[in-house]
């Protein structure tokens, strides 16, 4: 749990320095100006520039929390492992730099990709519903990559995304991490 909230602290520490694009919430991006590089080694390079972080829609409205519900098809009272996230047709992306462990299909979930950070092994974001994936298993992604479109294949009442985050193997709320996520760029911390 360490290593995560260190990692978090780094992308905390960019934020700081500027370099989230907060206006248009597409991927984040550090950029390394030219006057930073030895001129003999990239003579024609303005900047360098590699994803961090990015949201997994490019708009973030809630349909329903982590945790207790009573589900919206069955009526069941149960466990909601994760955040629903509005989006008709919408693209949704990787949040961090990650490799595709699973892309998949069952009842529930129907089409799912699960991808797991190349930073913190223990880490796992969950994107369920999807209509459209354009990802295969074992890919690398950066932050921002398009992973599919939202859906409403599987259990599910209407097109959303259903994201879910474990951290070592537990679910955790998704919110948290957004929260925190946005928090830091507004205060500027």
């Amino acid at each position: 749990m360490r290593l995560i909230h260190i990692y978090f602290m780094l992308l905390f520490t960019i934020a700081i320095r500027g370099q989230f694009n907060t206006i248009t919430n597409k991927p984040v991006y550090v950029a390394v100006p030219k006057d930073t590089i030895k001129h003999a080694e990239l003579k024609s390079v303005k900047t360098v520039e590699a994803p961090v972080m990015a949201m997994p829609l490019d708009t973030i409205v809630i349909t329903s929390p982590f945790g207790p519900r009573t589900h919206p098809k069955t009526g069941k009272r149960g466990f909601h492992y994760g955040l629903d996230l509005r989006g008709k047709r919408k693209t949704v992306y990787s949040m961090m730099p990650s490799v595709i462990e699973k892309v998949d299909y069952d009842s529930k979930g129907g089409i799912n990709v699960v991808l797991r950070t190349t930073a913190i092994d223990e880490y796992q974001i969950y994107y369920l519903h999807l209509s459209r994936i354009f990802v295969k298993e074992g890919e690398k992604v950066s932050a921002g990559w398009p992973i599919g479109t939202t859906g409403a294949t599987g259990l599910s009442t209407a097109e959303h995304l259903h994201l879910g985050v474990k951290v070592n193997g537990v679910f955790v709320d998704p919110i948290d991490f957004l929260d925190r996520f946005r928090q830091s760029i507004r205060e500027g911390r």
